[in-house]
């Protein structure tokens, strides 16, 4: 009968901690045992071509003077097989098996995966049925067939294999990711924005949310008005004791925000652009910051830029004056780049 392929079950799957590493490692080493022999296999029947074409050997020789099907070997009916054809058939069966030991690895990395996110388990289990299907064992004894058979069982397999190599990838960059998530302090670099395409280099803060659930950390520039109510929270933080936090309460219809599409109700807002003015000169010659755009004293002072303020967790820093940096953008190009912090459910 023909071979079927593995497809994932309907259910969710068990905690992959249950099958246990050693399970797999075993699957793995069966799996190269099965490759190398298939190799081997490969190699021998190629030699054997090989000699029939050249006529350099005394089994070649036989050949010609034999009908194709000669007593080489016995089938399981007890009729006679081309040695040849049993070379592709042998390699058909081991490719059989490691079919089957890739289908037990996959079904053991989804379980990883479902670990990680169901909805990252969901994606790989539709690549997985969309799978090119195993070809049927062939019922001839011809060895043309049973060459066919293999080759096609062994594109199925190396289709498998791809997704195999990109569920682990994705299970290394999803679990280095959560690592990322969880480190209490946060050094990114975020931009470029529009006004003069600056990027803000090695931001650091302290991240709000626990070590257990980690957090999301994103940057967004949108113009004003954003359309979204901000209010004051007081978090627990890790180094222990309280502080302030700026909140997404709302993201109400009409403006930038809602467009986009990213910011949500619940967020952090951690860091805002703020307009400055850099001086061209300064009393020992270098240039220098001076406050806010709204604070700079004339054109001549020198040009304006962006930088990126983080909201101090102090309560002392007003919150209004978190507002009023906000709409100050305004008066530059009306974009606001804010970088916003999403705890983890």
């Amino acid at each position: 009968g023909g071979h079927r392929r593995w497809k994932p079950r309907q259910r969710a799957f068990p905690s992959c901690a249950r099958s246990g590493a050693v399970a797999l490692v075993a699957v793995t080493v069966a799996y190269a045992v099965a490759v190398a022999a298939a190799t081997a296999f490969l190699t021998a029947a190629v030699a054997r071509r090989t000699a029939v074409a050249s006529g350099g050997s005394r089994f070649a020789g036989a050949l010609r003077r034999q009908p194709p099907l000669v007593a080489v070997a016995v089938g399981a009916g007890g009729t006679e097989v081309d040695e040849e054809t049993e070379v592709w058939r042998e390699a058909y069966d081991l490719e059989v098996e490691r079919s089957d030991l890739i289908g037990k690895q996959l079904e053991a990395e989804l379980e990883r995966v479902g670990d990680l996110s169901a909805e990252l388990r969901e994606e790989f289990e539709s690549c997985i049925v969309d799978l090119e299907p195993a070809p049927s064992k062939p019922e001839s004894e011809a060895s043309d067939e049973w060459a066919q058979a293999y080759l096609a069982i062994r594109r199925c397999n190396e289709q498998s294999e791809l997704r195999l190599t990109e569920i682990r990838a994705k299970i290394q960059e999803r679990g280095a990711a959560q690592a990322a998530a969880r480190n209490p302090e946060v050094t990114m670099d975020f931009g470029p924005i529009m006004y003069k395409g600056i990027t803000f280099k090695d931001i650091t803060f302290r991240r709000f949310a626990s070590a257990e659930s980690g957090s999301q950390i994103f940057f967004v520039e949108l113009k004003m008005p954003l359309g979204i109510g901000l209010e004051e929270k007081m978090v627990e933080l890790r180094s222990g004791g309280v502080g302030r936090a700026i909140e997404v309460s709302q993201v109400v219809d009409g403006g930038s925000a809602v467009a986009d599409g990213r910011i949500r109700p619940g967020d952090y807002v951690r860091a805002i652009t703020v307009p400055q003015r850099r001086l061209t000169k300064s009393e020992n010659g270098d240039e220098e910051e001076v406050g806010s755009f709204a604070e700079s004293v004339g054109i001549s002072a020198g040009s304006v830029e962006k930088a990126l303020l983080v909201v101090p967790a102090e309560s002392s820093f007003p919150f209004e004056r978190v507002l009023d940096d906000m709409q100050k953008n305004r008066e530059v190009d009306g974009y606001v780049a804010m970088v916003l912090e999403r705890p983890f459910d």
